[in-house]
């Protein structure tokens, strides 16, 4: 499914991440107030079994959600949470791989990651949002905001519970999942996870398993100013109603809410929702285990959306810092492998954009796009390999004479664009980084969404500008929990 998450958030402006759930509503000045007994009948998921059992199955996401009851966390958690050597256990059962993706160990498997988290009343925060680089060969990871709480079950310990995604590496399937685990000043149980729903029409699985894990108490830098930003964040995110609430909000409208969604199998169906006069109207958030407890925080990926909003704001920003001609630079001269290929004289950064460079193989609907030449940029990794397979398309047409759908010709405008930041800018100018801090932050958009993917599953490397930024969660209700 190529969610529609990235525009979304952009064309929302300050409406910023979005959400579903309760499970992270709150007021910004209470950070997340607890005022239950902490009487919680809970069976599944006790302290016993996080701090000595194994996990044999996935369980009802129920078990990782707020429970209605719960207190106030007593402990507060400010660290590093290490997971290491998560392929030695765990359980996988594919539900949907015709292509055998599960045939690679390290596709059944968490990958080993490092997290600094700082706690702000009963939320767990990430100090990094977004897209995170494991260096596993099947899976990047993305955390969202969790919470904290107790139970009186748990023996003074806190519980904690993080919402997670599985990014594909060099691509943008997600798998959304869950954590928990328990913890105190000086202890800490293991680490329970699930993952029970996607965004993945071809490869769908659920994995599970129990790790052991360690949890530095070093100081997280800046831990202060990661707290203050979530509290404005959370004083600007949208309010949120269930979606059959705006029939009852605009009677008149004749609105049938059952039309949304309709015509999508229940069981493929991630989240859907409608956004009218200021408020945020949000479906559920199914898995195969039940709701997923925090809708807020689930991470969709965008397809075309992504591509299209991150080239087309990209060169309104830099028409706007060095004037429209911008758009009428050719691609040649910024794309070094392009300088000498007679296919690409003539060709401006508007021309790319538009899908429309005159050099393709065939002007069938979607036919390059699902062609052998782009089956090789998909898994080429490196920078130099991309962009050599997106310049050897043959010249067909003149330029902007015809329009073929081709995610390669997007990746090019947006490296020409880069090269053109850097000449202004200089050397060490990032044109996703520029769009970030001079745009999507201005805007609202929230950290979610200032991480791209990149060549090389890199940091360093360039951002595609093709498949998919890390994505976007959803506004987030203000109602309290």
């Amino acid at each position: 499914m190529r969610a529609l998450r990235w525009f979304t958030a952009l064309a929302l402006g300050a409406g910023l991440m979005m959400g579903a759930s309760p499970a992270l509503a709150d007021t910004p000045s209470d950070f997340g107030e607890l005022t239950g007994s902490g009487v919680v009948p809970r069976t599944v998921l006790t302290a016993a079994q996080l701090n000595g059992g194994t996990a044999s199955a996935t369980v009802a996401n129920s078990a990782f959600a707020l429970p209605a009851q719960a207190a106030h966390p007593v402990h507060s958690l400010e660290g590093t949470l290490t997971v290491g050597n998560a392929t030695a256990s765990g359980g996988f059962s594919a539900v949907k791989d015709p292509h055998g993706y599960a045939s690679s160990t390290a596709v059944r498997h968490l990958p080993d990651f490092s997290a600094a988290l700082v706690q702000h009343g009963s939320y767990l925060i990430p100090a990094e949002r977004g897209l995170r680089i494991t260096g596993s060969t099947a899976w990047n990871i993305a955390l969202g905001v969790g919470r904290a709480w107790q139970e009186n079950g748990d023996g003074g310990l806190t519980r904690a519970a993080l919402p997670f995604s599985l990014i594909e590496r060099n691509a943008n399937w997600v798998h959304n999942g869950l954590m928990t685990f328990l913890f105190s000043d000086s202890q800490i149980s293991g680490l329970r996870y699930q993952v029970t729903s996607e965004t993945c029409e071809y490869f769908q699985f659920d994995m599970w398993g129990q790790l052991p894990v360690a949890l530095d108490r070093t100081a997280v830098p800046d831990a202060s100013g990661i707290r203050s930003a979530f509290a404005a964040e959370l004083g600007v995110r949208l309010p949120t109603k269930p979606i059959a609430q705006l029939a009852t909000d605009h009677p008149a409208a004749g609105i049938d809410t059952s039309a949304f969604g309709a015509g999508i199998t229940p069981a493929a169906r991630t989240h859907f929702g409608f956004v009218y006069d200021g408020v945020n109207y949000v479906g559920g958030c199914p898995t195969r285990q039940g709701e997923h407890p925090y809708c807020s925080e689930v991470l969709l990926p965008s397809y075309s959306t992504a591509k299209s909003a991150f080239g087309t704001l990209a060169l309104l920003r830099l028409a706007q810092k060095y004037g429209p001609g911008v758009a009428d630079e050719l691609i040649q001269s910024h794309v070094p492998a392009a300088a000498g290929n007679p296919a690409w004289n003539g060709v401006a950064i508007r021309h790319a954009l538009d899908m429309a460079t005159g050099n393709y193989d065939s002007a069938a609907y979607e036919a390059d796009e699902a062609g052998s030449r782009m089956n090789s940029f998909f898994l080429a990794e490196s920078e130099s390999q991309k962009t050599s397979i997106a310049l050897s398309f043959p010249r067909r047409s003149a330029p902007g004479a015809q329009w073929v759908y081709q995610t390669s010709a997007t990746y090019l405008a947006v490296q020409a664009m880069d090269g053109v930041l850097r000449s202004h800018e200089g050397a060490s100018a990032d044109l996703f980084r520029m769009l970030v801090d001079e745009v999507l932050i201005p805007a609202g958009v929230g950290p979610d969404s200032w991480k791209s993917l990149r060549t090389g599953n890199s940091e360093a490397g360039a951002a595609f500008g093709a498949t998919a930024c890390s994505g976007h969660r959803m506004p987030s209700p203000r109602s309290r929990s």
